[in-house]
């Protein structure tokens, strides 16, 4: 009978031959235990060519669960969290980032809008919290944010103080909350307007009237330039100047091919910007087992991943919102890298133009003097 060879190395510590497979570790390479000593280690180690850990966590704001980025990262799932929230922990707040890049002078429309969410913790008094938004009205931008355990009036004073002491400023703030809201916004911003009990369907039914009688049809390049003029931010004209042409005349040229993407726009968009964006984070913070008693570090995370993420479009929202496109991405948020300004040569401008016509046209007209009813909904 053949004597059984032994393969394994000698110890490293001691060079005995008394050594014995101890397993292995998580990228495949052996474990070797020396029966003399007691001691590991492994041999052949191999260091692991992960990718950046910033598109470790935009994995993780997709959609993908800790547990299906293991073969991603190539780590445990203790691992993977632990790196996804230091990485979020170290990462700029977005209120200061945006005030850094410069924001707007003046907002014709802000949306005051708020998602409950759940967050896994020791303690059961704070399972249940309240993200609190300021979203600019035609971009869907996140100007700031606030994090409660509940919608109180609390939080929505601190989130109006917050945007009055960076200087925004805002000509009328529209929201579903009444009594609640209306005292912070008398106080910070007492020239204001507010609007309430604003009905989201109206708007989307009277588009696709527009759309489908065609004598009206031009009411739609009406409406979207009545509400451009409106913006005081036109960055957009730079461009269009340089092309001998406007706002109001690049939509008539290419008119036809301006009610085409309202039409796309309405078949895709079944709701308005603000509740597709409240829709995923509710989907996305469902999903967040991560989630401890400090969620901040995420929540704001995830608001700089979808402010400057491409949409199916080609543009993001910080691009509608400044209204020129940037080269602006999640990695060099994580590094405080301000985005910078894209050629318009290098973009179909007529794309881009109807992009924020189309989004002008679905917001409604509050030029009325009743502080109560809007006399167009979105």
């Amino acid at each position: 009978m053949k004597e059984k060879i032994n393969t394994n190395p000698n110890c490293i510590f001691c060079d005995s031959n008394q050594v014995i497979k101890f397993g292995k570790t998580n990228a495949g390479n052996k474990r070797f235990k020396c029966k003399s000593c007691n001691k590991t280690w492994v041999e052949e180690k191999v260091l692991l060519e992960r990718p950046p850990t910033s598109e470790l966590v935009e994995s993780y704001f997709k959609g993908n669960s800790i547990r299906q980025l293991v073969p991603f990262y190539s780590a445990s799932p203790q691992k993977i969290n632990k790196t996804i929230r230091e990485f979020l922990s170290n990462s700029p707040n977005w209120e200061d980032y945006i005030d850094n890049l410069g924001l707007n002078q003046n907002h014709n429309i802000v949306y005051l809008i708020g998602q409950n969410f759940s967050c896994n913790c020791e303690h059961d008094d704070c399972n249940n919290n309240f993200l609190a938004l300021a979203v600019d009205a035609m971009s869907s931008f996140v100007l700031g944010y606030q994090i409660s355990i509940s919608n109180t009036n609390d939080v929505w004073k601190k989130l109006i103080y917050k945007l009055s002491q960076r200087n925004i400023k805002v000509n009328t703030f529209i929201t579903k909350i009444d009594d609640i809201i209306q005292i912070s916004i008398k106080n910070y911003y007492p020239e204001s307007k507010h609007f309430t009990n604003v009905i989201k369907a109206n708007r989307q039914k009277e588009i696709n009237c527009y759309i489908n009688k065609l004598p009206i049809k031009n009411r739609l390049i009406f409406d979207a330039v009545k509400m451009y003029d409106t913006l005081d931010n036109k960055s957009l004209n730079e461009f269009l100047e340089k092309k001998k042409s406007s706002f109001s005349e690049c939509l008539s040229v290419f008119q036809q091919d301006f009610y085409s993407e309202i039409e796309k726009r309405c078949q895709i968009t079944k709701e308005n910007n603000n509740d597709e964006l409240l829709n995923d984070f509710k989907d996305r913070f469902e999903k967040f087992h991560m989630i401890k008693c400090e969620p901040t570090p995420l929540i704001n995370g995830w608001i700089a991943y979808n402010m400057l993420k491409k949409q199916p479009c080609g543009f993001s929202r910080l691009d509608f919102y400044k209204q020129s496109p940037t080269n602006s991405n999640f990695k060099d948020f994580s590094i405080k890298k301000l985005p910078k300004k894209v050629s318009y040569n290098k973009i179909d401008f007529k794309k881009f133009t109807f992009e924020i016509g189309t989004r002008l046209v679905q917001l409604p007209f509050t030029e009325t003097k009743c502080d109560k009813r809007l006399t167009n909904y979105f």
